[in-house]
């Protein structure tokens, strides 16, 4: 071991270095020395004893595992990868570190550890800077330890907590203010960076997702702004000073912002927890999920879509999503439910959407100013919409939902066993369900439904009722509950119609439609079904219902039940099964019943009413009762009772059964049949008739103790005015007419066929009509019945009475059967007016003759028996006969002058060989 000396021995490190020296010598370098070398060192265990004046002097080593320095000379070490083991003098000395096994001994004075130089990726070693202020500059620490190293320079550095916590200071000499990066590895530990990292620097530290920490750490930050992330184990995360950023790896941290404006990097935080404090200072969280962390002290949430429980939720006093000027925050919320006041901590534009993400218990929610989304928990949940267009959202449990301010809406889906309270607060507010379930409603206008369960109590908190969700703007109502009345017309949107059924339905419902085609299925009890306008649909079912279709072609069915039907529409369609109780359709306009419909009455809707309006009924039998107007009522088939009431109204009757109902002073009024026909007693009917004129069927009519007109047709009709003045008229056919008023009248034209009048009262037969028989009612009745004809050819018939008969023109067959007839004869003679009087009793009977027909008979009374002879040849016999019986033909003649000049004119035909004599004659 020698002591070799530079530059007396040799003029350079160098020269002595590869020319003399051997392990174990030290090279001495005097001040002579001009420095300015960098050298190569192969030899191992050298020693460099150089003075403070030599300068710029670099030690290179090489292969070599031991170099010692003494003195105070700034040499330069560049280690090597080997095993160094390297010793610093008095002065600073700089090591270049490389990814060698090292130990360095800084020495005394500020020594720099550089392991930047040879970008040393793994070092490892044991570092002592001695005295003075030593400085390591690294971004890799590696496995080495480091004593008496005061400062860290460095930008990004991988490293330990112990690494770091041997440091007193750490810098970026590079830069004047920065944050400097620190990756953590190893077994966690603590590590305060408030003493350590000064001025205007920061730091950033993360594991930076390699996982190199295998334990939690404790770190606190600087004065400044930091960064700050933990492990995937427990940790514990100082901001200190500055406006912090710190953030979770996982684990159950602890974190403390400190003083400044600190924010909270959480992300997905599920299945963490731990706790955070923000300290002073406005302090912000930023997550997608809260886990299961406590809070305290913060400020602000910033998240756009955060899992949380309302207690974090309530730790903070303003929730944003600073990644948008304008937003909806999404909460999932879950835990034990309580309470939430978005309206103070949700401000600006920003709105909260909020649903059941795990909830345990209801929640007490307030949203924010603008229009939220609160959806409620399965639980009893209080949701308040606050101001804005709100949505809220029932889930289960008794809820109790306020819309507030704005032009909310409540979802209420199918909320069957639920119940609560629903108030919308101001604006138009809107319920949307398919099911309404037990809630009371308050303060909301709009029901959105396609279909929905509803009862009228709730619909009627509605004032307006529609279906945005379908193109057949239709709502569809099932109702539950209590009977009651309840107005679509007015609540239903223009253009909308209703589809309403009962379900477990509690009493009769009095409900009116909308303007357009509704549809309307009644309840087991008694209901009224308005149908307003459109073509609808009314079903009544059990129960005495009232249905009215209102405008438009209308179905109505009432079910079982006495029902009545209003029909304004000659379209509208009545169904009513047989045995579906007694039944009264009133109308407005004519109407017909189908056929298969049974209702028992069919009306006009208003008696007094003017308008002519037809009834027609069906095969069953109806009660048919127009109005004050001119009605026309046909029942149909069934016995009918049809009553016009005022107006000149017209029956049509087609069943003998059938009654018409006429009061006096009823207008006039005509009944029309195709079946025999009698008018009841007290019907005021002015005309029966056939319903057909040119009919051949045989009907028979029969008035009453009315004046009528009644009309047969071309068959043979039996015709009995009964009572009154009547005008009988049997048209074509071989009628019969029943006289019991004098001033009834046969209407009979030529050729009408072979017809009879029957009379019970004396009756004369008007002019004109072409009647062949004329005959009291009943040949053995003692009654004084006169019978008169016309200028046609009759066959007179009287009874057992005193009966005057007066053929009158036309060659009459008379006879007078029993009683004291009187047979008259004052109508011109002539050879077309011989009348035969088939049973004249001499005994009984008289003749009466007209003294201005028979001029020659001047004197009245008893014919003269002067002017009478009965002969066989019919001719006067004198001067002074007039009246000539033919005995053996019994024709009797008027001879005007006797046995004058002038023929007999034959006027009558009698029995032959009757003991005649002038008593039989009597002059009027």
């Amino acid at each position: 071991m020698r002591t070799i000396k530079v530059p007396s021995d040799y003029p350079s490190i160098w020269d002595a270095i590869v020319r003399a020296a051997s392990p174990g010598d030290t090279i001495l370098v005097d001040s002579s020395y001009a420095g300015n070398e960098s050298v190569l060192v192969n030899v191992d265990n050298l020693t460099f004893d150089a003075p403070a004046s030599v300068t710029d002097v670099q030690l290179w080593a090489s292969g070599v595992s031991r170099i010692t320095l003494t003195g105070q000379a700034p040499i330069e070490i560049f280690c090597d990868a080997g095993t160094n083991v390297f010793t610093g003098n008095a002065g600073s000395n700089v090591f270049y570190i490389a990814n060698g096994t090292n130990t360095i001994y800084g020495g005394e004075g500020n020594d720099v550890f550089d392991f930047q130089f040879n970008s040393a990726e793994d070092p490892s070693g044991t570092f002592d800077g001695g005295a003075g202020t030593d400085i390591v500059l690294a971004g890799d620490l590696g496995t080495c330890s480091f004593t008496s190293v005061e400062v860290l320079d460095t930008y990004s550095v991988f490293a330990t907590a112990a690494q770091l916590s041997s440091f007193s200071s750490i810098i970026d000499s590079a830069h004047a203010a920065t944050r400097i990066t620190v990756h953590l590895r190893g077994a966690g530990g603590t590590i305060d960076f408030s003493t350590r990292i000064t001025g205007s620097d920061s730091v950033y530290v993360s594991d930076n997702g390699y996982g190199l920490l295998t334990a939690g750490v404790t770190i606190t930050g600087s004065k400044n702004g930091d960064d700050l992330a933990g492990s995937a184990y427990d940790d514990i995360l100082n901001g200190g000073d500055g406006a912090d950023m710190i953030r979770i790896s996982g684990g159950k941290d602890k974190l403390n912002g400190g003083t400044g404006d600190d924010t909270f990097e959480f992300g997905n935080a599920s299945g963490l927890g731990g706790s955070v404090n923000g300290g002073s200072g406005t302090d912000t969280v930023r997550a997608s999920h809260l886990g299961n962390y406590g809070f305290s002290a913060v400020e602000v949430l910033d998240t756009k879509s955060v899992s949380t429980t309302a207690a974090q939720l309530s730790a903070f006093s303003n929730i944003i999503d600073n990644t948008a000027t304008k937003t909806q925050i999404q909460f999932q919320l879950r835990g034990a439910g309580g309470t939430i006041d978005f309206s103070n901590r949700v401000t600006g534009k920003d709105s909260v959407y909020v649903r059941d993400s795990g909830l345990t218990a209801g929640v007490n929610m307030t949203g924010s100013a603008q229009g939220d989304d609160l959806r409620g928990s399965k639980f009893n949940d209080t949701l308040n919409g606050g101001d804005g267009a709100d949505t809220i959202r029932s889930s289960g449990g008794i809820d109790t939902l306020n819309g507030g301010a704005g032009n909310d809406t409540f979802e209420l889906g199918n909320a069957r066993d639920l119940g609560g309270s629903v108030n919308g607060g101001g604006g138009t507010d809107t319920v949307r369900a398919s099911h309404l379930g037990n809630y009371r409603f308050s303060g909301v206008e709009v029901l959105d439904a396609t279909e929905v369960y509803t009862t009228l109590a709730q619909l009627s908190a509605f004032s307006s009722i529609i279906n945005s969700n379908s193109y057949a703007q239709r709502v569809v109502l099932y109702l539950l509950g209590a009977g009651g009345t309840f107005d679509f017309s007015t609540r239903v949107a223009t253009g909308y119609s209703v589809w309403v059924e009962y379900v477990d339905f509690k009493g009769g419902i009095d409900v009116t439609g909308t303007a357009n085609g509704d549809y309307f299925g009644g309840s087991l009890f008694d209901d009224t079904l308005r149908g307003a306008g459109g073509n609808d649909i009314l079903e009544g079912g059990a129960g005495d219902d009232t249905l009215n279709g209102g405008t438009g072609n209308d179905t109505l069915a009432g079910g079982t039940g006495n029902d009545t039907y209003y029909v304004d529409n000659a379209g509208d369609e009545v169904i009513e099964a047989a045995g579906g109780g007694t039944d009264t359709v009133r109308t407005s306009v004519s109407y017909k019943l189908s056929a298969g419909v049974e209702v028992e009455t069919l009306r006009t809707t208003s008696n007094g009413d003017t308008a002519a309006i037809n009834l027609t009924g069906n095969e069953f039998a109806q009660t048919i009762i127009g109005n004050a107007g001119a009605n026309i009522i046909d029942g149909k088939g069934g016995a009918d009772t049809m009553q016009g009431l005022a107006g000149n109204d017209t029956y049509y009757v087609d069943n003998a059964k059938d009654k018409v109902v006429e009061a006096a002073g009823g207008g006039t009024d005509t009944v029309m049949t195709n079946v025999s026909y009698a008018l009841a007693s007290g019907v005021e009917l002015e005309t029966l008739r056939t319903a057909s004129n040119g009919g051949t069927a045989a009907i028979n009519l029969t008035g009453n103790e009315f004046a009528q007109k009644i009309i047969g047709n071309a068959g043979a009709n039996i015709i009995n005015g009964k009572g009154g003045a009547d005008a009988m008229q049997g048209l074509a056919g071989n009628d019969t007419y029943y006289a019991d008023n004098a001033g009834d009248k046969v209407v009979e034209a030529v050729g009408g066929g072979v017809d009879t009048v029957m009379a019970s009262v004396s009756y004369r037969l008007a002019g004109g009509a072409e009647v062949e028989t004329l005959r009291t009612t009943s040949n053995t009745g003692t009654a004084a019945i006169n019978l008169t004809g016309n200028e046609f050819a009759q066959k007179i018939v009287g009874n057992a009475g005193a009966n005057i008969i007066n053929g009158k023109g036309g060659s009459d067959t008379l006879t007078g059967l029993g009683g004291k007839d009187i047979f008259r004869f004052d109508t011109a003679l002539g050879p077309g007016n011989i009348d035969k009087i088939t049973d004249f009793s001499v005994v009984d009977d008289t003749i009466q003759l007209e003294n201005a027909i028979f001029r020659a008979l001047t004197a009245t009374g008893t014919l003269a028996a002067a002017a009478f002879r009965a002969n066989t040849t019919g001719r006067a016999g004198d001067a002074s006969d007039r009246i000539i019986y033919e005995a053996d033909t019994g024709k009797l003649f008027y001879d005007a002058d006797g046995a004058g000049a002038a023929a007999g004119v034959h006027f009558a035909t009698l029995t032959a060989n009757l003991s005649l004599t002038n008593a039989d004659f009597v002059v009027i």
